[in-house]
C-alpha cells in the first residue's frame, strides 16, 4: 500500500482548515485516513506556533515505513528541521493561467479604451453625454450617520425599505446610484460574465465571479463630492465615464471610471492649475508573481493612539518594506495582499464599531487628530499622496454583508479625516476587506477585528 503525508481539509468556505494526515494515497484528499499527525491553519499569522503543529514522532514513524510527504508538507517539514532542505527549480510558478492571463488582459483592454474615450471627447472626435449637478448637505453624509439604507444579504433593490421606486422616473436610489456614479452599463457587463449579486445595500453592490471571489461595487467618486462642489460627469459612447469635481477654491479633481465603474485615473489640479497624477489604471499592468516579491517578516501593527504626531508622520514615511523597484496599478494593489503588505499599515486603534454599525462617534473621530494632521501634512509635502484606507470586520454575518459593511467602515474613517482634520478626500481610497484579515483568529463576535487602518501607498503605485 502506497502511503502519503498529505493535507486534509476542514474549515468554512473561505475558512480553511487542514489536518496533517498519514493516508493511502488511493483515497481522496479530504477521504479517509489512517492517523492524523498534526493541524495547519492558514488563517493564522506565518510566525504564530499555532500555525503548524505537528507530532514530530510520529511523522517520522511513517517516513520510514515509506511514507512520502506531499510537497506543501514536505516545506513543513523542512521548515520545523525534521527534513532536509531540498532545491526546487519551477520557473512556470506564480505564472497567471490562461483565463487570469485573458481577465488581465480583458481589463487592460478596457482601460486603454476609457481613456482613448476621454481623450477622444477632449478634441472633439467624440461627443459625450455631460450632467452638471450642484452638491448640497442632502446630497452629503457625515461620518456620525448611519447609511441610509442597511447591509443585507438581500439581493434585490426591493427588499431594501429605502431603495423603494420613485413615482417621478421609476428608478429606485440603489439604481440611480449605479447609473450616475459608476456608469449605465457597469451592472450588466459584471453580470454577464457570470458574476451574480450576494448582497446589495442600495449604496454597494457585492458580486461573486465565477471563481467564487467576492468584489464590491460602489461609487468611488462619492468620497470627492462634498457640499458646495460643481459635479461635471461625462458618460462616454463605450460607458466609460469622466467627472471632474470642481470645489469652492477653483480647484479640481477629474477622475475615469471604466465601462465596469473601475476607478481608473484620478488627477488633482489646484487653484494655480499645477496638476498632480495621483494613479493611473490606463497604462497595461506589469504581471505579477508573487512568490517573486519581496518577502514581507511579520511584526506589530502600528497603533496609532501610542504615538506621538511626530511619529506617526515618520511611520507614513516609512520606506517601502524589501528591495521594491515595480510599481503596481490601484487594482493590484488594492487586491493583492502580498502587495498591500509591502506598505506598513498604521491602525487606527481609537476607533471601535459596534457590530453592524458603519458610524463612528465624534469623540472617536477627535480621537484621530494626531494620525490625521500626520497624514495632511504629508499630503501638503507631496500632493501626490495616496493613503489607502482599509475597513476591516469579525466573522460574524456572511462574507458578503462583511464585504460590504467594511467597505462602508473604510469610508467613514475616511470622512472623518476629511470632516475633522482637512485631509483632502482626493488623496483617499478606501477599500473594505470583510472578515478576510482577522486580527483575532475567532469566528466569535471580537471587537479588535472591527477596526481600520491606513497606509500610505505612493510608493506602490505608478503615477
Amino acid at each position: 500500500m502506497s502511503m502519503k503525508i498529505r493535507l486534509a481539509r476542514g474549515g468554512s468556505k473561505k475558512r480553511p482548515f487542514y489536518r496533517i494526515v498519514a493516508a493511502d494515497s488511493r483515497m481522496p484528499r479530504d477521504g479517509r485516513f489512517i492517523e492524523k499527525l498534526g493541524t495547519y491553519n492558514p488563517l493564522l499569522a506565518k510566525d504564530s506556533e499555532e500555525r503548524v503543529k505537528m507530532d514530530v514522532e510520529r511523522v517520522q514513524y511513517w517516513i520510514s515505513q515509506g511514507a512520502q510527504p506531499t510537497d506543501r508538507v514536505a516545506r513543513m517539514l523542512e521548515a520545523a528541521g525534521v527534513k532536509e532542505k531540498t532545491e526546487r527549480n519551477n520557473p512556470k510558478k506564480g505564472t497567471p493561467g490562461k483565463k487570469a492571463q485573458e481577465r488581465v488582459e480583458e481589463k487592460a483592454a478596457k482601460a486603454a479604451a476609457a481613456a482613448e474615450a476621454a481623450a477622444a471627447a477632449d478634441s472633439g472626435e467624440a461627443k459625450a453625454d455631460v450632467v452638471v449637478e450642484e452638491i448640497t448637505e442632502e446630497d452629503t453624509r457625515a461620518s456620525s450617520e448611519e447609511f441610509s439604507t442597511a447591509v443585507t444579504g438581500d439581493t434585490s433593490a426591493e427588499a431594501n425599505t429605502q431603495a423603494k421606486k420613485d413615482d417621478d422616473d421609476g428608478l429606485s436610489k440603489f439604481e440611480k446610484a449605479l447609473l450616475v456614479g459608476i456608469g449605465a452599463v457597469a451592472v450588466g457587463s459584471i453580470l454577464n460574465n457570470g458574476s451574480k449579486v450576494v448582497s446589495n445595500s442600495g449604496d454597494r453592490l457585492v458580486v461573486e465571479d465565477p471563481n467564487g471571489d467576492l468584489r464590491v461595487l460602489k461609487d468611488d467618486d462619492a468620497l470627492v463630492r462634498q457640499a458646495g462642489d460643481e459635479v461635471r460627469r461625462e458618460t462616454f459612447n463605450d460607458g466609460s465615464s469622466r467627472t471632474t469635481v470642481i470645489k469652492p477654491n477653483g480647484s479640481k479633481i477629474v477622475t475615469i471610471l471604466g465601462r465596469d465603474g473601475t476607478v481608473l485615473r484620478r488627477i488633482n489640479v489646484d487653484p494655480q492649475g499645477n496638476e498632480y497624477v495621483l494613479f493611473d489604471d490606463t497604462q497595461a499592468e506589469e504581471r505579477i508573481v508573487v512568490n517573486e516579491l519581496p518577502q514581507v517578516r511579520p511584526q506589530a501593527n502600528t497603533l496609532a493612539s501610542q504615538q506621538n504626531e511626530e511619529a506617526l508622520r515618520a511611520a507614513l514615511q516609512t520606506q517601502l518594506r524589501g528591495d521594491q523597484a515595480q510599481r503596481y496599478s490601484l487594482r493590484q494593489v488594492r487586491d493583492v495582499r502580498q502587495v498591500r503588505a509591502l506598505a506598513p499599515e498604521i491602525e487606527l486603534d481609537a476607533v471601535r464599531f459596534a457590530t453592524g454599525s458603519a458610524a463612528i462617534q465624534p469623540e472617536q473621530a477627535r480621537a484621530l487628530s494626531k494620525i490625521g494632521t500626520a497624514i495632511s501634512n504629508a499630503i501638503k509635502d507631496d500632493p501626490r499622496t495616496v493613503i489607502l484606507v482599509e475597513g476591516h470586520t469579525d466573522a460574524v454575518g456572511n462574507a458578503g454583508y462583511n464585504l460590504a459593511l467594511s467597505d462602508r467602515r473604510a469610508e467613514t474613517v475616511a470622512l472623518a479625516l476629511t470632516e475633522y482634520f482637512d485631509v483632502p478626500p482626493a488623496n483617499l481610497i478606501t477599500q473594505g476587506y470583510g472578515e478576510s484579515a482577522l486580527k483575532v483568529p475567532t469566528e466569535t463576535a471580537e471587537p479588535a477585528n472591527r477596526r481600520a487602518v491606513v497606509r500610505n501607498i505612493t510608493g506602490l503605485l505608478r503615477q
